[in-house]
């Protein structure tokens, strides 16, 4: 009777489970259901206060979501969410950022196919979003993106004559050694970019990344037996595209290279970039206004950044937001109704005029401006892609060891290439 009685239990449970299915597949956006769902992320707790805020004072009540947000020091985040799922208590939802999309692929609860389609995600979202497509569903709505660009001190392009900022590498290398300023001895007086080094190199692994990716790399690919890591594998046909771009960005510091222009001596690149030390720096394009107002007097301007000579297409690398619904929640349809609120155009208007990150939507995309920053934002969206890094802090450690190893003559470059391909490939097999 006891076994009986259990087996009817976990058989209605199972049931239950089953139809909740059913009912998200078939959910359609039309619920009028407004229950309240947690969700976390690693965004600031004043900016989504004062985002819902100026939405409810807008009273705009048909994009006000109804979420508890619950911001998260982004060093511990993913060992918090990790213990909160273990324990039964995590949030409904979090903000999920693309370098932990191979983390919580199996904790997320994919939106089937029958609720947004292949079709309708493509043509609502630019191509970057496309990463959370997966055989299962969709892991994450597309929310706000953040592309490298180039900044540029337009005094010091003023000063050494130049007229316009390099649109290829072939290009910036000369732009480069015409910038930099060394004595007699080669210190450097005056840098024209910061590459080549690790530590005092802020984004140094986005810059990489950038290079492997205009380089052809397929980096981490998804295939039949999961997540891969093939950083010298190119579908381009591009020869050892990772040992490439790794020759490249190290030449820049060699003190026996022409294009020498960086050491570890230096102050870090956004430092010296404030300061009028440097002439490139390679940040997001959220560091706009934070730039502009750290120092007023700094005459600078954006750009995109350099691509590779003859390339078929403009590529430059983003770091991308999506809002995912954990299946742990007790709320998927809820939770679904929420964040489809915060990822309409009069929300994420008003989200990216606060954080000065990009939307994904590509109506929003489309919208006409007259602020230039604005326009290249846009632009650089449209061409920007990012890779499936299975843990940011260990990947970065990663990236570093093989360039200081280059640096310091301990490895080859394709040793280094190899070792971090390695440890990228153990790193995926933890994660899956």
């Amino acid at each position: 009777m006891k076994k009986t009685f259990q087996f009817t239990i976990i058989a209605i449970f199972v049931g239950l489970v089953f139809v909740a299915l059913i009912l998200f597949a078939s959910f359609k956006g039309t619920s009028t259901q407004d229950i309240r769902i947690t969700l976390w992320g690693t965004e600031s707790s004043a900016d989504f206060s004062k985002w819902f805020g100026g939405i409810s004072a807008a009273r705009d009540t048909t994009v006000l979501p109804n979420v508890q947000y619950v911001a998260k020091d982004p060093t511990t985040f993913d060992k918090e969410l990790v213990e909160a799922i273990a324990s039964g208590i995590g949030p409904d939802a979090v903000i999920l950022p693309d370098d932990l999309i191979v983390r919580y692929s199996d904790k997320i609860f994919p939106i089937p196919y029958t609720t947004l389609s292949v079709a309708d995600f493509k043509n609502t979202y630019a191509q970057i979003g496309e990463i959370y497509l997966r055989n299962e569903g969709i892991l994450a709505l597309p929310f706000t993106a953040d592309p490298l660009v180039m900044y540029w001190n337009r005094d010091a392009f003023n000063a050494a004559g130049l007229t316009g900022t390099p649109a290829t590498w072939d290009t910036f290398k000369t732009v480069v050694s015409t910038l930099t300023k060394k004595d007699n001895a080669k210190n450097i007086l005056f840098s024209g970019v910061a590459f080549g080094e690790y530590k005092n190199i802020d984004h140094a692994k986005d810059i990489l990344s950038l290079l492997l990716l205009q380089s052809g790399s397929s980096m981490v690919f998804s295939g039949t037996n999961g997540y891969t890591a093939s950083l010298n594998s190119s579908n381009s046909g591009a020869k050892e595209p990772a040992n490439s771009a790794f020759n490249f960005y190290t030449s820049f510091a060699n003190p026996n290279n022409p294009l020498y222009s960086w050491n570890k001596s230096l102050a870090s690149s956004h430092s010296s970039f404030l300061s009028n030390g440097l002439a490139l720096y390679f940040g997001p394009i959220s560091e706009f206004n934070e730039i502009a107002t750290q120092n007023p007097n700094l005459n600078f301007d954006v750009t995109m950044v350099p691509q590779i000579t003859n390339a078929s297409y403009k590529t430059t690398l983003a770091h991308m937001n999506g809002l995912a619904i954990l299946k742990s929640s007790k709320n998927v349809q809820a939770a679904y109704n929420q964040l489809t609120k915060m990822i309409q155009p009069a929300a994420l208007d008003a989200w990216i005029g606060i954080t000065g990150k990009v939307p994904i939507r590509r109506d929003m995309l489309a919208l006409k401006s007259t602020n230039p920053t604005e326009i290249l934002s846009k632009q650089a969206l449209l061409v920007s892609k990012t890779w499936l890094d299975p843990q940011m802090e260990s990947t970065n450690l990663s990236f570093q060891k093989a360039v200081e190893g280059i640096n310091s003559g301990k490895y080859y470059i394709s040793e280094a290439v190899s070792r971090l391909n390695d440890e990228i490939n153990l790193l995926l097999i933890k994660k899956q």
